[in-house]
């Protein structure tokens, strides 16, 4: 009889457990929903000084690249014409896309190619071996899909410099 009565003891005691985790987790669960609003309606209540700030901050960048430029006599042009912008989209957003800059090629295989093939236009090419590791690089991008067949024919004449 005393094993009985001691199965419903620890089954009462387990549901007596039980039950306080479900009240804890509760308890856990409206602290958690009432931090929430507390948070959002912080944020409500000061959105317009947390866009003041923001604002403030990105003219303050603008200025300071502004004059950046102009003390090393640049103009925006002259940073557009560095090579590392050269052929590329460039797109700023500022509150659509928190104020984002995106520089894109505009063909990513365009960018592959430009990266394992230096440009060899306009000079010679120094030995046969050259030549040959060249044409491996361009069959390994054509073997892994980064190009098309036709964008492997384009840059094979070019090595072969026809």
């Amino acid at each position: 009889m005393k094993s009985n009565s001691q199965k419903e003891s620890s089954g009462l005691l387990k549901s007596i457990f039980a039950a306080h985790l479900i009240l804890v987790l509760h308890v856990a669960l409206i602290a958690g929903v009432g931090c929430l609003i507390l948070f959002f309606s912080a944020i409500v209540q000061y959105m317009v000084w947390i866009l003041v700030i923001g604002s403030l901050l990105i003219f303050l960048a603008a200025y300071l690249l502004q004059r950046k430029m102009v003390s090393e006599g640049k103009q925006l042009r002259d940073m557009l014409a560095l090579p590392e912008f050269s052929g590329r989209t460039i797109e700023v957003s500022l509150f659509g896309g928190m104020a984002s800059l995106r520089l894109e090629s505009p063909n990513p295989a365009d960018h592959v190619i430009q990266q394992s093939l230096p440009d060899i236009g306009g000079r010679l090419i120094d030995s046969d071996a050259h030549q040959l590791r060249e044409l491996s690089e361009l069959v390994d991008l054509l073997n892994k899909n980064l190009i098309t067949l036709d964008e492997y024919h384009k840059f094979k004449l070019k090595l072969m410099g026809n």
